[in-house]
């Protein structure tokens, strides 16, 4: 059934995706189910998981580098002496998907603004303002 698990992963090729292990919860009907598996075999198998999912993503991520999106502005961070502005594209969900730095432009929290990606890793993207402003609908 793992196996069945990582091949779904593999075709679906999300560009995102979360893995977690099963913990038993109290008066739930799971938690009485044969056949279950030890913590150990869990702990590989979420590794395993995660594994597979960050090429998908890598690779999802690293076709994406030249294309435009618009870009929300959600503050700022310190990274490697450079101050860069942190936000989403617009395909990016708060709190679950990773984060676009966005690279020598002066934006204010909350601003939208066209964004052209730059550069990717494993979960995140790097990008630099764009011409345009995005489309508002």
């Amino acid at each position: 059934q793992f196996q069945t698990l990582l091949d779904f992963m593999a075709e679906a090729a999300f560009d995102y995706a979360g893995v977690f292990q099963y913990s038993a919860e109290e008066n739930t009907p799971a938690a009485d189910l044969p056949g279950q598996v030890s913590g150990t075999v869990k702990e590989e198998r979420y590794h395993r998981a995660m594994r597979q999912q960050a090429a998908i993503t890598r690779k999802a991520l690293a076709g994406r580098i030249g294309s435009e999106s618009a870009f929300l502005c959600t503050g700022q961070r310190q990274q490697n002496g450079d101050n860069l502005i942190t936000g989403r594209v617009e395909w990016q969900a708060p709190d679950v998907d990773g984060i676009t730095l966005l690279e020598g432009s002066r934006v204010k929290s909350g601003e939208l603004i066209n964004v052209k990606i730059t550069g990717s890793g494993d979960y995140d993207l790097r990008a630099a303002r764009a011409n345009e402003n995005p489309k508002k609908e």
